[in-house]
């Protein structure tokens, strides 16, 4: 479905349970999330929305330059398209940057924040070690074929 502010979604499992907004990295789109993940996720009660981030999948592209404090105000944005208060927000790789942004720029919207493979984008943090940044390298190309 496309919301009012041009951003692809799905919608999963019931409305009257707590939602979980699940956010997709770097060139991610909804359909990247595993069925069998979302259905575990319903199975368990929560109301799961995926959306494709701008400039992603069927969402809205932009011409100009934009920041992941942008992307997590289009998350507030289709939460209120679609009458959600709070949520919990997951959300891995870039996705997870983007959902820090949410829960400091919006705490009352969140019920809960679940980052995975993410960054705080810390200066004095190591940097990911070689073999890391190899595998994901190798990853994103042969997902990208």
């Amino acid at each position: 479905m496309i919301s009012p502010h041009q951003m692809c979604y799905e919608l999963y499992g019931n409305p009257d349970n707590p939602c979980l907004i699940l956010i997709t990295g770097i060139g991610g789109q909804l359909i990247d999330w595993p069925e069998i993940f979302i259905n575990g996720l319903v199975k368990n009660g929560f109301y799961v929305l995926t959306f494709d981030n701008r400039d992603s999948g069927l969402s809205r592209s932009y011409d100009g330059p934009y920041t992941l404090e942008d992307m997590a105000q289009d998350v507030v944005i289709l939460m209120d398209d679609l009458h959600i208060k709070k949520a919990h927000i997951f959300g891995g790789s870039m996705g997870g940057i983007i959902a820090q942004y949410v829960a400091i720029n919006f705490p009352d919207r969140v019920l809960r924040l679940i980052c995975m493979a993410t960054t705080s984008g810390e200066s004095t943090l190591p940097p990911a070690k070689p073999e890391v940044l190899a595998y994901f390298s190798h990853f994103m190309t042969a997902v990208n074929q």
